[in-house]
């Protein structure tokens, strides 16, 4: 109903540029619009509740699983009551898992403390991104395909799973 109302406004409201009409289409159209959900940090959480992280045993992967599977199962109840689309995707917004890493921080240092990675570059305190396997995790590029891989099936985007290899191995 918001972005109904939004879009009625026409040429003079926020989203004039989308609901613009081209051929008799409008640009967007307000019941095609979706609300992308990214979870940030599963790998910590993991950690958090299962002592190991996504990469480090079979119990913490069957943990991340039901965690992504139960977050679309949420998206799909809140798209049925909502009339909305609400989908689960990974990002990669390297500052939105370092505020939360830092609101966490402030909250609760100890604990945030005890599960947070740092950026690499420059060591700020943050999440891993999405529902991947931590960049630092000794695996091997083929495990790492083969964990996230297992995740992404919840997600509802294609993603695609970067890989570093070492210069010894290229």
């Amino acid at each position: 109903a918001f972005l109904q109302k939004l879009f009625a406004l026409g040429g003079v409201g926020p989203l004039r540029l989308l609901g613009q009409v081209y051929d008799g289409q409008p640009f967007v159209a307000p019941e095609r619009a979706a609300c992308l959900v990214s979870p940030a940090g599963l790998n910590e959480c993991v950690r958090a509740l299962a002592g190991s992280g996504l990469h480090e045993s079979e119990e913490a992967l069957a943990l991340g699983l039901r965690i992504v599977e139960r977050l679309k199962v949420l998206c799909d109840r809140r798209t049925e009551r909502e009339g909305l689309a609400f989908l689960p995707v990974q990002a990669e917004d390297r500052q939105a898992v370092r505020r939360l890493a830092e609101l966490d921080l402030l909250e609760s240092p100890g604990a945030a403390r005890a599960v947070l990675g740092a950026d690499t570059t420059n060591h700020e305190p943050q999440y891993t991104p999405g529902v991947s396997v931590a960049a630092s995790a000794p695996t091997s590029p083929m495990d790492r395909v083969r964990i996230e891989g297992r995740l992404h099936d919840w997600i509802e985007v294609m993603v695609p799973v970067p890989l570093a290899l070492p210069d010894t191995e290229t």
